[in-house]
């Protein structure tokens, strides 16, 4: 188990190899400025862009001293984050963590992560007169960590001069880079940027399939593939598959057959492989990546056998991709394309089950409620939902996938209480705070009739969050008291002090407000009372203001905005909003419109519905 530890260690620092790849000259002469001089480079598209190799051909062709990192969903825990990416840099840190999975949210989990965030940036510094270009690849996956982003976040904005950070996602982050962005020492590429142009489609054809295509043939080639560099390698992969040279003609025919890119490769590039290699692929899809040994009983075939397909297809440069050492990734179109026809068969539907429960085990619960759902074992998901509905009190914050929601819908789930609790949660995301509400109130209705009373609380939390957002607060407040009769833990009675709190902050009664507060701050367990000592900060400013004490307001705003720079998103967010009525209400515009910025793309971003 140590040994497969540290291979995945080793695998996240390693750069991975991308079969066929060509250099991007278009895109290394709009980086090379930051790449010379420092900077931050953003690559943000869905997959199969080229994210990657473009972080290949900048890290090989680079004359600067390279790193890479690889995030994978482990790096949702802050700390392991920060002390793997420093030992990556060749630092050491002063914080040793286990290699065992954990939950994100752990004890100290902010506190430990900024001072290892400054310990990061104090190493950085120490460097800084030498030319270093470091890659964080697939930072998305760290997008639900907020105490991660947010620790990324000051690294970045701690940049030394002659540092390049290049990081890629299929989705936008919630950094703060307006100074670098006004600088200039930031770059965005986008997915209009990574596409293809038909000249680059022209050099791909030439170098890798050995065909000269008219211009005509080219852009024609362009259209068809919609400029998307997945869509050419595995195009290629087909034309190869006869085992003879790739003619011009071959290709002037895929161009003119007329059909879609897409079924065109799910039909006829994946029946060019063997029967066994094509079963070993469309197992594999089933996992979000494969692990060897961990996962070798799901795949076909005697021990050893599936990998070596896999390794072989890496080298091929065809539909699956080696992120570390006996780690794979298959690739998106062949997932897609796996899920639909496990929809169609009753042996596919099995495989998706066996493989949630074997996810489960692991510890990956939003996966195996997916593949769960995805099997129609409906009630089997309930239990990755409730690990996942416990693992924090705040009613506003979302463990649940949008697309569970159809299928939670159209399954008999009235009498499982976790169920209708992760279809209110889904339903409060959406602003559908009605429904919600009507969901949560079964849930704690069928809790009360003795069916899994650990989701009471849970679904009266949620109960007087909708309420509350429907503007029904005398309301919320009621249920809140029932919440504090079940609550029994430090952080339960906390949690339930601190929101009633705010809850009679907005009915004006101010004193009893306060009280709550005070009393919430005196039984917080240790390693909640950053998250509620933020929060009840930015409730004073609230109470300041509204009281008309716009000077108070903003000295306690400001305090709450330094103290959430490690906190979880939603609460982040929410006092940024806050600051920027402060800032219009003491006359600062500037800062006002700089904070309402913010807010609007973290609210873009995360799809915060209460302030969206």
């Amino acid at each position: 188990m140590d040994e497969q530890r540290a291979r995945i260690q080793a695998a996240k620092l390693s750069l991975p190899h991308q079969g066929f790849a060509l250099s991007r000259p278009r895109l290394r002469g709009m980086l090379e400025p930051l790449t010379k001089s420092g900077g931050v480079i953003f690559v943000v598209g869905g997959p199969g862009f080229g994210k990657t190799g473009l972080i290949v051909d900048l890290l090989s062709t680079s004359d600067a001293r390279t790193a890479y990192y690889a995030v994978d969903e482990s790096d949702r825990d802050p700390v392991r984050f920060l002390t793997r990416f420093m030992s990556g840099l060749g630092f050491e840190p002063s914080l040793r963590v286990s290699t065992t999975t954990a939950g994100w949210a752990g004890a100290d989990a902010g506190i430990e992560a900024l001072d290892l965030a400054a310990e990061l940036i104090d190493s950085m510094n120490r460097r800084g007169s030498e030319r270093v270009l470091v890659a964080v690849d697939d930072l998305h996956l760290l997008e639900d960590s907020d105490v991660a982003v947010a620790a990324l976040d000051l690294v970045l904005r701690s940049l030394p001069p002659e540092w390049t950070m290049l990081l890629s996602s299929r989705r936008g982050m919630p950094f703060e880079l307006d100074a670098l962005r006004l600088s200039g020492r930031l770059v965005e590429l986008r997915s209009r940027d990574l596409r293809l142009t038909p000249i680059e489609v022209t050099e791909w054809v030439r170098k890798n399939w050995g065909v000269a295509l008219q211009p005509s043939e080219a852009r024609a080639l362009w259209q068809l593939t919609e400029g998307w560099p997945a869509g050419l390698s595995l195009l290629g992969q087909q034309l190869r598959s006869r085992n003879v040279p790739i003619k011009r003609r071959d290709v002037v025919r895929a161009v003119t057959s007329g059909e879609g890119l897409r079924s065109y490769l799910e039909r006829d590039v994946l029946s060019s492989l063997d029967s066994f290699a094509r079963e070993v692929v469309l197992t594999a899809a089933v996992l979000p990546r494969v692990v060897f040994p961990r996962d070798e009983t799901l795949l076909p075939g005697e021990m050893g056998r599936a990998e070596a397909v896999l390794s072989d297809l890496v080298s091929r440069g065809f539909l699956v991709s080696r992120i570390g050492a006996r780690i794979f990734s298959i690739h998106p179109l062949v997932r897609a394309f796996a899920e639909r026809r496990a929809e169609r068969s009753q042996c596919e539907t099995e495989l998706t089950w066996r493989a949630a429960q074997h996810l489960e085990h692991h510890g990956e619960m939003r996966e195996a409620v997916s593949l769960y759902l995805r099997a129609g074992r409906v009630q089997a998901a309930a239990r990755p939902i409730q690990a996942l509905a416990l693992s924090t009190l705040n009613a506003a914050v979302q463990f649940g996938r949008d697309d569970w929601l159809e299928k939670l819908s159209g399954a008999n789930s009235s009498g499982e209480p976790w169920l209708l609790l992760a279809k209110a949660r889904i339903l409060q995301k959406q602003r559908a705070y009605q429904e919600a509400e009507v969901l949560y109130s079964r849930s704690a209705s069928l809790t009360n009739s003795g069916r899994n009373r650990a989701s009471l609380l849970p679904s009266l939390f949620g109960s007087a969050f909708c309420l509350f957002n429907l503007g029904r607060w005398e309301d919320s407040l009621a249920v809140l008291a029932r919440c504090e009769s079940v609550a029994h833990t430090p952080a339960e009675r906390t949690e339930v002090m601190a929101t009633s709190g705010n809850v009679m902050l907005s009915l004006c009664r101010w004193d009893e407000a306060v009280a709550r507060w005070e009393a919430a701050l005196a039984i917080v367990p240790d390693q909640e009372r950053k998250s509620i000592e933020t929060r009840v900060t930015g409730y004073r400013s609230r109470l300041f203001f509204l009281r008309g004490e716009y000077g108070l307001a903003k000295v306690w705003t400001e305090r709450a905005l330094k103290m959430s720079l490690d906190g979880p998103g939603l609460i982040r967010t929410m006092i940024l909003n806050l600051a920027s009525v402060m800032c219009i209400a003491t006359g600062d515009y500037d800062s006002a419109r700089r904070h309402a910025d913010t807010t609007l793309r973290l609210v873009e971003i995360k799809g915060y519905s209460l302030l969206e």
